[in-house]
């Protein structure tokens, strides 16, 4: 009897371990994060303009899955209505997707499915929420020009962070990527929550010549910097006739 038994267990053992393989087969396990950048430009210098990037990173728990590629859905505000935007056909041990697409909105959420492509068949594995940050806003500079010798600026703090930098460069551009990566501020604070006004003197000419180009910059991040909302501003300081 006690044969049995120890015979019983084993198959109950086996049985189980068939299973987990299987489970592990069919549905690959992975360990997924996420990134988001909320980017918006204003003034006529800069254009108009929101740019959203979410960026998708995952790894395999276990053995890398074969199959013929990973699928990605997404599905805006909800959890049912879900497209195929992408498929990758290379299936790596570490995987990254961003999402630029010109639907996103800030202030939003949108849900991911990653999904196992083999043959005809579909076998989602994974799927993730990200939450998209609201925005940056400027009320002052509200023009292209600065004659004075004071450079007010006012803006929107977010409540999805508790503080925004506000920061002044000499230098134009109009690529989002090279705006978030500015370096060599003329100016530069931190200002908590719920302040929202810098004044900032700029009558000093060899600092801030006339006939130049500057960009304003506001940006707000959580401690890891997984969630980001970054405002630019550009202006031209002339003389006071």
């Amino acid at each position: 009897m006690k044969n049995y038994m120890h015979l019983k267990a084993g198959f109950v053992v086996l049985a189980i371990f068939i299973a987990c393989e299987n489970i592990i087969e069919l549905e690959p396990l992975c360990i997924i994060s996420h990134a988001t950048q909320v980017v918006k430009l204003e003034s006529d210098l800069l254009g108009e303009r929101e740019d959203i990037f979410i960026s998708l990173a995952w790894s395999w728990v276990y053995d890398t899955p074969t199959g013929d590629g990973i699928i990605i859905d997404r599905s805006i505000g909800d959890t049912i209505n879900f497209t195929t935007i992408d498929t990758l056909w290379e299936i790596d041990s570490v995987m990254h997707y961003t999402d630029n697409a010109p639907i996103l909105q800030s202030s939003s959420v949108v849900y991911y499915k990653l999904g196992l492509l083999s043959g005809d068949g579909v076998e989602y594995f994974k799927s993730t929420e990200v939450n998209v940050p609201g925005s940056q806003h400027f009320y002052e500079p509200n023009t292209d020009t600065l004659s004075d010798t004071l450079l007010h600026i006012t803006f929107k703090q977010l409540q999805d962070f508790s503080s925004c930098s506000v920061a002044v460069y000499k230098g134009f551009t109009t690529d989002p990527e090279s705006l978030l990566y500015l370096t060599e501020s003329l100016f530069d604070t931190l200002m908590p929550y719920p302040d929202t006004t810098v004044v900032i003197s700029v009558a000093d000419t060899s600092i801030y010549p006339h006939f130049t180009l500057y960009t304003i910059k506001l940006f707000s991040s959580n401690s890891i910097l997984t969630r980001i909302s970054a405002g630019f501003r550009a202006f031209i300081k002339i003389p006071s006739y």
